[in-house]
């Protein structure tokens, strides 16, 4: 074979390596949960267990009219950005006739919060709910 043909050989690899390299970022995801803070610092921790029924709604570039999950008995949610990059805010309210608030501990745990979709998966977007009037330190509901 020529210099040619194996360049061109080179090439076709290169295009197709890159072309299912982009495919397989194709749905890009925003994960979290909501879990019960026990001591109101915003970080899950052993011990602090899921809340269900929270409402997670999420507003940007996929859905610019926003759409919402209810977390089911583990307390995770799960939205699939497929391939639309850009600014998401998420918010979080705790779920019907619960005891509890979501907790907004700007600057780190606010609530609502956003995030930066830029090509990959955005996990660990938590947030910390606590029980009215019951968790320490007394006042942590906003």
């Amino acid at each position: 074979m020529n210099k040619a043909k194996y360049f061109l050989i080179f090439v076709v690899v290169i295009l197709s390596m890159t072309f299912l390299s982009t495919m397989a970022f194709a749905d890009w995801h925003i994960r979290g949960v909501v879990f019960k803070d026990k001591d109101c610092d915003g970080i899950k921790q052993g011990g602090e267990g899921p809340l269900k029924n929270a409402t997670v709604t999420i507003v940007g570039p996929k859905w610019p009219s926003g759409t919402s999950k209810i977390t089911p008995s583990d307390g995770k949610y799960d939205f699939d950005a497929k391939s639309a990059p850009g600014t998401y805010t998420i918010t979080v309210t705790p779920g019907p006739q619960t005891v509890y608030c979501i907790l907004s501990l700007p600057p780190l745990f606010p609530n609502p919060r956003t995030v930066i979709m830029v090509k990959k998966d955005i996990n660990n977007v938590n947030f910390g709910a606590s029980k009215i009037g019951v968790s320490p330190p007394s006042g942590c509901c906003p």
